[in-house]
């Protein structure tokens, strides 16, 4: 709005009185749900990774939370529960991830013996040998 249009707005305001257009008006509903503030207490570090996510994808924090919990309880946000993951939170976990260092653990005898080497065929997957004190 020009600074010339809020000048003849003041004047036409100012010099009115709008009792009557307010008498012939009616209350209308606002054609969008009005925003409601709610205080939320997150982990600071869980809200540090949304600060991150968030200036990954150049919204504020709120908007991002916002956009999550409206997916959720539209069904958009139910892919985990069908086994799926969206392209984002995939790109989102392997750029976290690629800063921890990844181990692959080693073999133990703690595994069930169905599922070791021969263990089918009644062999114990030693040396014959090695039973008979060879």
């Amino acid at each position: 709005m020009s600074r010339r249009h809020l000048d003849e707005l003041i004047e036409y305001y100012d010099g009115h009185d709008t009792a009557e257009e307010m008498e012939r008006g009616r209350i209308v509903e606002p054609l969008v749900d009005p925003m409601i503030v709610v205080s939320l207490r997150l982990p600071k570090r869980t809200l540090d990774e949304v600060r991150a996510i968030a200036a990954e994808r150049a919204v504020r924090p709120t908007a991002l939370i916002r956009e999550w919990v409206e997916d959720a309880i539209s069904g958009r946000g139910s892919t985990a529960e069908a086994g799926l993951i969206r392209a984002a939170d995939l790109l989102d976990f392997v750029r976290r991830s690629a800063k921890v260092e990844v181990t692959t653990p080693r073999c133990t005898n703690d595994e069930p013996k169905s599922s070791r080497r021969g263990a089918s065929d009644g062999s114990h997957g030693g040396n014959d040998d090695s039973r008979r004190g060879l």
